[in-house]
């Protein structure tokens, strides 16, 4: 478990980078999905779906944000502190 910690601890802003990537792009798909949902929703004057479908997006921007805050939150928590690692 240990040399997890020191790689974890060396590829952090990889790690960070990565996972933040990933997240995002699920997010723009899922996010565009919603956005032409609405404008498809708005052609046919449904305005309740148009409604609908933006809010979704919004949660989902929402989500995505939460998810990489957390993400982050747990890579710091698992990376090893400075003061454990011995200075060359």
């Amino acid at each position: 478990m240990n040399s997890f910690k020191q790689w974890v601890g060396q590829w952090e802003q990889a790690i960070k980078i990565g996972f933040g990537a990933i997240i995002g792009l699920v997010a723009a798909i899922i996010i565009g999905i919603q956005i032409s949902k609405a404008i498809w929703a708005s052609k046919n004057h449904k305005m309740g779906e148009v409604f609908k479908h933006i809010a979704f997006g919004l949660i989902a921007l929402l989500l995505a944000g939460m998810g990489i805050a957390g993400m982050s939150a747990v890579v710091d928590k698992i990376k090893p502190d400075n003061q454990l690692i011995p200075e060359s």
